[in-house]
Parts: structure tokens; sequence; C-alpha cells
């Protein structure tokens, strides 16, 4: 494969998982405390290294940024209660940042 290709490909997966992220994050609010703390759960997982590779290869001038929204995702999920709201709002605002860049 060239260097292209597998850009294709990698950029091609971490929209896969933005978009079954954003499904997930949409549903959040009607599920059950423990389906929140799941979904919210998987979320997080969704964004493996290949999404935090784009993070720092496409939004290099807003870097510090959008690490600071993974690391908020993280400090959520660590939570015994987490703020489903404050979740979600950073979820959207980093999905939105990676889908439009």
């Amino acid at each position: 494969m060239t260097p292209a290709t597998d850009r294709t490909q990698t950029n091609a997966a971490v929209q896969l998982r933005l978009n079954v992220a954003r499904e997930i994050v949409t549903s959040i609010p009607t599920l059950t405390v423990s389906g929140q703390q799941f979904a919210i759960q998987k979320v997080v997982t969704l964004f493996d290294d290949n999404v935090r590779g784009h993070v720092a290869t496409v939004l290099r001038h807003r870097r510090g940024n959008a690490s600071g929204c993974i690391e908020q995702l993280m400090r959520e999920v660590a939570r015994s209660v987490p703020d489903i709201e404050t979740f979600r709002r950073t979820a959207e605002f980093l999905m939105d940042a990676l889908t439009t860049a």
C-alpha cells in the first residue's frame, strides 16, 4: 500500500468510529444510569490510537484543546457518577471538530 492509501483507509476508519460514537452519544439521554455508564465507556473506547493520532495530525493548531477533550471524557468515565451532560457536550465538540477538519 502507498502512504496515501494508508492515510485514506485510516481516515475512513476514524470517520466510521466517529459516526458510531455520535450514534451512542445521541442515545445517552434516553438510557438508564447503568446504560449511560456503559455507553460513555464505549465512546471513550472508540477514541483509540487511530482517532488520537487523527486528533494530533488534523487538529495541530487546536491540539491542546482536543487533547483536553479526550482527557475530560476519560475523567467523566472514571467518576462514580459521571456528569452525562458534560460528557455529551465534550464528545460532540470533539467529534464535530474532527468531522469538519
